[in-house]
C-alpha cells in the first residue's frame, strides 16, 4: 500500500502532541464546546503538573541540607520545569501554524506530482515509528532504573518528582522530533528538486559544470521526461523552469515558517540539556572525588549521566539532519550558476537570472530567516559552554576544599593547644594572644612601621 501523504505518515507525531498537551487541533468554528473542553484540560493538566513539582520540592528541600549539590540541584530544576512551561506555551500559541505549515508541505508535494516527482512516504513512515518507539523505550527505561537503584536512598514524593522531570524531558525531545522530521522532509524535497533541475540543464545525467567541479553530480528525475516534453518549444521550457523555481520558493518558505515555529522551543530544550549534563558530570566529578554529601548512589548518579549523555546525543543527531539538508539546499546554487547564459533566448535567460536572484536571497545556510541554525557549529558552541562552565566549577569546589582543609586545620590545633595549657593559665594567655595576633589582619601603618624600623637597623 502506497503512502502519499505527509500527513499519514506523520500521523503518530500528531497523536503524541496531543496526548502530552502540546497542540489544540480544535477548531472553535466548527465546534466551539470542544475548543473550550479541550483548553480547560490543557490548563488544568499544566497547573497541576506545575503545583505537584512546586510541592515536592518544597518536601525535597525540607528533608535535606543546604550545600553545594542541592543548590545546583535546585538550579537545574527549575530550569526545568519553566523550560517545560515555555515549550508548552509557544507549542499551543503556535498550534494553527503547525496546520498552516502541513498543509505548505501539501502543496509543494502537489506541486512535485505536477512536475512528474514521485511522492512516497512509507521509509519516512518507518523512520517516524522506530525513533518515536525508541525514545520512549530509553526514557521508560530511565524511570525504572530510578526507581529500582534509588528507592531505598530517596523518599516515595522525591521518586515521583524524578518520573516528572524524564516527562519533562521526554516532552520536550518530541518537540525536537517534530523538528526532524520537518528538517528530514525538506532534505528529501530539496534533493528531488534537484534532480528536476538536473534533467531540465543537463544532458544524460551530467552537469556541464562537472568538467568544473567534479564533485557535483545529480541524478535526473526519472519520470520528468515522461512528464514534461521539453522538445514542445521554448515557452515550454520557460514554463517548465519556472514551475521548478516556484517548488524551490515554497520549500524556503517552509523553512522559514519552521524557524518560527520551533527557534524558541529548540533554543529552551537546548539550554535544559546543557544544564542538565553540566550538573549531572559535576556531580559524577564529586563522586569520583569523594566529597559526596549528596544522598544519591553511584548507580542514580550514572543514570542522570547517561540520560543527560543521551539527550545531548539527540540534539547531534539533529544538526547532522540540519547539515545535510543546507547542504542538499546549497546543491542548487551550483547547478543554476553553472548553467551558461550565452547563446540562450533571452526569455530563458531572464528566467535563469531570476533563479539565481531567489537562490541568493532566499537559500537556507544563506539567509538568516530560512537558514537551519541547529548545525555543527551550534554543537561545537554547546560542547564548549559545557566544558568551560565545568572546569570553573570544578577549580571551584576544589578551592572550596582547600578552604575547607585549612579551616579544620586550625580549629584541631587550637583544640589541642587549648587542651594542653588548661592547667596553666600563663601559658595559656600566650598562645591565646598568638592565636588571635595570627588571625587579625595586616594594616598598612604595622607595614611601614615594619619598614621604618629596618631602614633604621640598616642605615
Amino acid at each position: 500500500m502506497a503512502m502519499e501523504s505527509y500527513e499519514e505518515a506523520t500521523a503518530l507525531i500528531v497523536i503524541i502532541n496531543q496526548v502530552l498537551m502540546l497542540r489544540n487541533f480544535a477548531d472553535p468554528r466548527k465546534n466551539k464546546c470542544k475548543y473550550i473542553c479541550s483548553w480547560v484540560c490543557i490548563v488544568s493538566f499544566v497547573t497541576l503538573f506545575f503545583m505537584c513539582l512546586l510541592i515536592g520540592e518544597i518536601f525535597f528541600l525540607q528533608m535535606v541540607t543546604l550545600n553545594i549539590q542541592i543548590l545546583l540541584y535546585v538550579f537545574t530544576m527549575a530550569v526545568i520545569t519553566y523550560g517545560y512551561l515555555i515549550i508548552v506555551s509557544v507549542n499551543l500559541y503556535n498550534s494553527k501554524a503547525a496546520l498552516r505549515l502541513t498543509a505548505q508541505i501539501n502543496n509543494v508535494d502537489e506541486a512535485l506530482k505536477k512536475l512528474g516527482a514521485k511522492i512516497e512516504y512509507r521509509n519516512l513512515f518507518h523512520r517516524v515509528i522506530v525513533t518515536v518507539s525508541f525514545w520512549t523505550l530509553l526514557s521508560i527505561a530511565t524511570v525504572l532504573g530510578t526507581q529500582i537503584s534509588l528507592q531505598q536512598q530517596l523518599h516515595g514524593v522525591q521518586l515521583a518528582v524524578n518520573f516528572c522531570y524524564v516527562y519533562i524531558m521526554y516532552t520536550g525531545s518530541i518537540v525536537l522530533f517534530e523538528f526532524y522530521i520537518i528538517v528530514h522532509w525538506l532534505g528529501l524535497k530539496f534533493e528531488q528538486t534537484n534532480e528536476l533541475l538536473a534533467t531540465f540543464l543537463l544532458e544524460d545525467g551530467q552537469s556541464n559544470a562537472e568538467n568544473r567541479n567534479a564533485k557535483i553530480t545529480v541524478q535526473p528525475a526519472p519520470n520528468f521526461c515522461d512528464k514534461v516534453q521539453l522538445c514542445g518549444g521554448l515557452s515550454k521550457n520557460v514554463h517548465v523552469l519556472e514551475q521548478i523555481r516556484l517548488v524551490h520558493l515554497r520549500l524556503c518558505s517552509v523553512s522559514k515558517m519552521l524557524n518560527r515555529m520551533f527557534q524558541r522551543q529548540i533554543l529552551i530544550f537546548v539550554f535544559m540539556t546543557l544544564n542538565y549534563m553540566l550538573v549531572a558530570f559535576y556531580n559524577m566529578y564529586l563522586k569520583i572525588k569523594k566529597w559526596d554529601q549528596f544522598s544519591v548512589s553511584l548507580n542514580g548518579l550514572l543514570l542522570f549521566f547517561i540520560d543527560a549523555t543521551y539527550n545531548f546525543i539527540k540534539l547531534v543527531l539533529v544538526s547532522y539532519n540540519c547539515e545535510r539538508t543546507t547542504n542538499r539546499a546549497n546543491k542548487a546554487i551550483d547547478m543554476i550558476h553553472a548553467c551558461p547564459l550565452y547563446d540562450v533566448d533571452p526569455d530563458l535567460k531572464d528566467e535563469i537570472v531570476q533563479f539565481c536572484l531567489q537562490m541568493s536571497y532566499m537559500q537556507p545556510g544563506k539567509s538568516k530567516s530560512a537558514s537551519l541554525w541547529l548545525n555543527y557549529c551550534f554543537i561545537h558552541q554547546c560542547a564548549a559552554y559545557v566544558l568551560t562552565n565545568l572546569i570553573l566549577m570544578i577549580q571551584w569546589s576544589d578551592d572550596m576544599i582547600k578552604q575547607d582543609w585549612v579551616t579544620v586545620k586550625n580549629e584541631t590545633e587550637y583544640a589541642v593547644v587549648k587542651t594542653q595549657c588548661r592547667g596553666n593559665s600563663e601559658m595559656r594567655k600566650r598562645v591565646l594572644a598568638s592565636f588571635n595576633y595570627a588571625n587579625q589582619p595586616i594594616l598598612q601603618s604595622d607595614i611601614d612601621h615594619s619598614r621604618r624600623q629596618e631602614r633604621v637597623i640598616n642605615g
